[in-house]
């Protein structure tokens, strides 16, 4: 196969194609060849292979991208994220009639989404597969604006009826800032690293995963509240798929925090179980001045004593929800009593409320 003639359209703008540019396989001896080039500016796209001095065996199949803006692509498509980036990669893939492995690397350069810059991402991987076993390994080292953060390697057997696979995961400062431009807009903002280690074995359906999550120096900034949530550096374990919480203490906006104890079960993804027990007296989340983009304004101050239950198999959440807070401004102000069974209606109006600001100490109850 052949692209001609030498001048092509791709996102409404002109492209080269080299001369003499094919692409062949043949079924029979195993054997693929390639000479295309296709440029734009200083945007390439380049697929070539490279044989031995006798022409008897397949070398480097090579993948090539420079500066391609990922922007123009997505243009052909009206539904296209609002995306924008230069994406570069770099493979080299090998075949010797009974193993298929190669290596290289793929990254975008100042990828952002909206008006929001993610961050240069970059992989680096190497892959083996075996077409005869059917088994796959791999390793990836995911880089963030040229650090190391992430490293993935692991093994699958397609061959299995089952699909099992033996995976591990290593965080070291993955920066959770990265999410801030695919969260709502003003309303919630992350910052800090995330650490850990996870090994996942087993199916997709049911994973069995044991290992840990740590947050460093990870908060939760809520602008439209004058709000913020500091995460501690506790680790949280993870064992045969269960993710424990161990009197895990998250401070939002005064010394008095929320403990969280219990368990989630991830045992079955499509199904997980839950059954914690949060707690917490005076825990100030609301601290905010009175601005046009102010949902709520004031001082808020919650007590809370909280057991959230989801059950295995599915049950409704709100069926097994059972808890009594309270949501209070500081003396002398209002002080509202929100008991479980207050629907999200009721709680708006419970954000009405604070907007008022009535003078004088009254307690109003709803539900």
């Amino acid at each position: 196969a052949n692209i001609f003639p030498g001048e092509i359209t791709i996102g409404y703008k002109p492209w080269t194609v080299n001369n003499g540019n094919f692409i062949a396989f043949n079924y029979a001896s195993k054997h693929f060849d390639a000479n295309l080039r296709i440029t734009q500016g200083n945007s390439l796209v380049s697929l070539t292979t490279e044989h031995s001095d006798d022409g008897s065996e397949n070398e480097d199949v090579r993948l090539v991208i420079n500066n391609l803006q990922i922007a123009d692509w997505l243009s052909i498509s009206p539904f296209a994220p609002p995306v924008k980036g230069l994406l570069g990669a770099d493979f080299s893939v090998k075949y010797n009639t009974s193993n298929i492995w190669g290596n290289g690397m793929i990254g975008v350069t100042d990828l952002y989404y909206g008006k929001q810059r993610v961050g240069s991402l970059q992989m680096n991987s190497l892959i083996d597969l075996n077409p005869t076993s059917g088994g796959t390994m791999a390793t990836a080292n995911v880089e963030v604006d040229g650090k190391q953060c992430a490293v993935i390697f692991g093994a699958l057997n397609d061959t299995v009826p089952d699909n099992r696979m033996t995976l591990s995961l290593e965080l070291h400062k993955f920066p959770v800032r990265i999410a801030n431009p695919f969260l709502p807009p003003g309303m919630m903002s992350v910052k800090g690293y995330l650490n850990g280690m996870m090994t996942v074995d087993g199916t997709f359906e049911r994973p069995n995963i044991n290992g840990y999550l740590q947050c460093d120096s990870t908060s939760i900034a809520m602008p439209v509240f004058g709000s913020s949530i500091t995460l501690p550096h506790d680790s949280i374990p993870v064992d045969s798929s269960v993710i424990h919480f161990n009197d895990y203490r998250i401070y939002a906006l005064n010394e008095n925090p929320i403990t969280t104890t219990g368990r989630i079960d991830m045992r079955n993804i499509f199904s997980p179980g839950m059954e914690l027990r949060l707690s917490g007296k005076n825990v100030q989340f609301v601290d905010s001045k009175q601005t046009r983009k102010s949902q709520i304004f004031g001082k808020g101050f919650l007590n809370l004593d909280a057991t959230p239950r989801q059950y295995r198999p599915q049950r409704p959440f709100g069926s097994a929800l059972r808890h009594k807070s309270h949501l209070c401004t500081p003396r002398g102000r209002e002080h509202y009593c929100c008991p479980a069974r207050a629907a999200t209606g009721e709680i708006r109006a419970v954000q009405r409320q604070l907007l008022r600001s009535h003078r004088g100490k009254r307690t109003h109850h709803y539900g």
